[in-house]
């Protein structure tokens, strides 16, 4: 970022779900007329960009439609892993074999999803598709160039489904995890 006042950020404790309008936001103000005095769109259009997870395009990915609506030209890009912090398998295959422990709610197999996991390779494109813009696919950074590419030029929303690495053979390493639970301390009259 080189200029001032052209990133918007979900900020230090990671607000998920944000960036989807921020991104109707930033468009409304670069490229929607401006009432008489405000600042604001000087004739120059401006390419709005979002970079989210998949758990956060979650919360609010019918905002595509949104943009759909009022021809908002946003090009999004969803990493997913597949996981809010990281996806529970590394193939589809074993992705249904713990969605079906979790469903028969049994834990003698082995174990089902954990509560961070999300749908094995979600089809989060189809949002972009359904709603009139355009769904994009990418796992090597060929098709993610690609993608790029056509999403830059597009006069539509277009969501980019960037297939990553789940990293489901990562142990969950967070210090607020590993707290132990504050001593409690008697009340006092």
């Amino acid at each position: 970022m080189e200029h001032p006042r052209t990133r918007l950020d979900a900020g230090t404790y990671a607000t998920m779900g944000v960036g989807l309008g921020y991104a109707i936001a930033a468009y409304a103000a670069y490229n929607l007329p401006q009432p008489e005095g405000l600042a604001g769109n000087k004739g120059e259009h401006k390419k709005i960009v979002a970079i989210e997870g998949d758990s956060a395009f979650g919360f609010s990915g019918m905002e595509v439609e949104t943009m759909a609506r009022f021809q908002m030209d946003v090009l999004i890009f969803v990493m997913n892993n597949s996981g809010l912090y990281r996806g529970d398998t590394d193939t589809a295959e074993k992705w249904e074999e713990r969605r079906k422990i979790t469903v028969a709610g049994s834990t003698a197999q082995g174990g089902g999803l954990t509560a961070w996991a999300l749908g094995y390779e979600t089809d989060y494109q189809k949002i972009a598709e359904m709603a009139g813009g355009i769904g994009i696919v990418a796992r090597t950074a060929d098709e993610l160039k690609a993608a790029t590419e056509k999403g830059y030029h597009a006069r539509v929303p277009v969501v980019v489904n960037v297939i990553i690495d789940p990293q489901a053979d990562l142990p969950m390493d967070f210090s607020w995890l590993d707290m132990a639970p504050p001593a409690k301390k008697e009340a006092k009259l």
